[in-house]
Formats: C-alpha cells, sequence, structure tokens
C-alpha cells in the first residue's frame, strides 16, 4: 500500500481538493442533502463495486452523471459509459474486496472518504491492494439522491 508517509501525502492532497469543491457545491447545490441518504447511495455504490455488478453501480448516478477513475484521466458521462467502463474494470477481476478507512465526511452535496481496495486478477491469479480517497457530488433534488460525479485518487 506504500508507506506511511505517502499515506499521509494523498490523504492531504485529498483533504485540499474536497475542501476547494465545496465552495462550488454551496453556489451549485440543487436542493438540501441529507447526510443519512447520501451516505446510503455511496454505500449502494460500494456494495455494488464488491459484488462487480456494473449495472448496479451505475444505476445510482444522474442520467449524465459522469466519473473520473483515476483522477485527471478522460471522464465517462452517463449511465451507459459509465457501467460500460466498470464492467471492463470487473472483467479483469475475480473478486475485489473494499473496506473504507476512517470517516465518511458530508459537506452540502459531497460525500468523501478512503478506502483500501484489494482485488485478485483474472489469468494472472495477481492479488494487488491499493489505498485511495473518493470523492462524490450528489444531486439531491431526486429521492433518494443521485450521483452527479465521482471521482478517486489512488497509492498503489
Amino acid at each position: 500500500l506504500g508507506d506511511s508517509h505517502g499515506i499521509r501525502v494523498m490523504e492531504a492532497v485529498a483533504v485540499l481538493l474536497f475542501v476547494l469543491l465545496i465552495p462550488a457545491a454551496v453556489v451549485n447545490a440543487q436542493s438540501e442533502c441529507v447526510r443519512e441518504e447520501v451516505v446510503k447511495q455511496a454505500q449502494v455504490f460500494q456494495s455494488a463495486q464488491q459484488v462487480l455488478n456494473a449495472t448496479l453501480a451505475a444505476s445510482v448516478f444522474t442520467v449524465d452523471g459522469s466519473t473520473v477513475i483515476p483522477a485527471g484521466t478522460t471522464p465517462h458521462v452517463g449511465r451507459q459509459a459509465i457501467a460500460a467502463a466498470f464492467q471492463k474494470y470487473f472483467d479483469g477481476l475475480e473478486w475485489q474486496h473494499e473496506k473504507i478507512e476512517g470517516e465518511i465526511v458530508v459537506a452540502n452535496n459531497w460525500l468523501a472518504f478512503s478506502k483500501t481496495i484489494t482485488a485478485k486478477h483474472k489469468g494472472t491469479g495477481k492479488i494487488t491492494s491499493s489505498y485511495t480517497v473518493n470523492w462524490y457530488k450528489f444531486d439531491c433534488s431526486f429521492k433518494p439522491p443521485q450521483l452527479a460525479f465521482f471521482s478517486a485518487v489512488f497509492n498503489t
């Protein structure tokens, strides 16, 4: 997973990004988000990744939602593109386990947390682990809230 210094640097960068994004969230918030509702939707998304279900993962997004995984790569826009991107990734895995590390932070319509991902890859049988920080932007005008944006940074 890398050394503890690398993980601390990643956490600091993620928190900085999260803090920089909050003012935009305040200005662009569609409606008031309820912490429990966005946490529940994030958990549905996490569960979909655990069971390698791309369709379920994409279903929690708005019709025009987007993902940028990892941060800095080309976005996938719309449920179909999101499902296809996750399916391509899932097709290379035998299994994946994700464990949320620490606190789930919710601010306005943004949610963030860190997690450890352990996965076994098809073909090679190689098991990899990575530490990642995820952040989500929700559209809370929908009930339940839907993901408008998702991204992550990784330390592998």
